[in-house]
């Protein structure tokens, strides 16, 4: 095969590579004051203080851009959604997949720790 079609066949496969899809927002979208608002919003909330939420720094902005762009996306107020809760890494032990599958963590017929709780 000469040199160009290979160009084109491996150009043509990377093409059909699947790629993360991306959307790109407005830095404005991810404020910590329009954050803060969608999440008081979404939840019927008076402040954000049971969350630590001035501790947060730029994952309060985040949380609310995602939250504002899901409800665009499925075009509903998301009624559905609990309150977040956040995790402390210094509180957890992360288990990883293989850890997780090499050991008997729960009762036999049970494969989740809510299930024991």
């Amino acid at each position: 095969m000469p040199r160009e079609e290979t160009n084109a066949c491996a150009r043509f496969i990377e093409e059909l590579e699947p790629r993360p899809f991306q959307t790109l927002l407005d830095g404005w979208r991810s404020g910590r004051d329009r954050a803060r608002q969608c999440l008081l919003q979404q939840f019927r909330l008076a402040t954000l203080d049971a969350f630590e939420a001035d501790e947060l720094g730029p994952d309060l902005g985040a949380a609310g851009a995602l939250l504002e762009y899901v409800r665009e996306q499925k075009q509903s107020d998301l009624g559905h959604l609990r309150l977040p809760r956040r995790i402390q890494f210094e509180d957890a032990l992360i288990l990883g997949e293989s850890t997780l599958r090499e050991r008997p963590l729960f009762a036999a017929g049970s494969a989740t720790p809510e299930a024991h709780a």
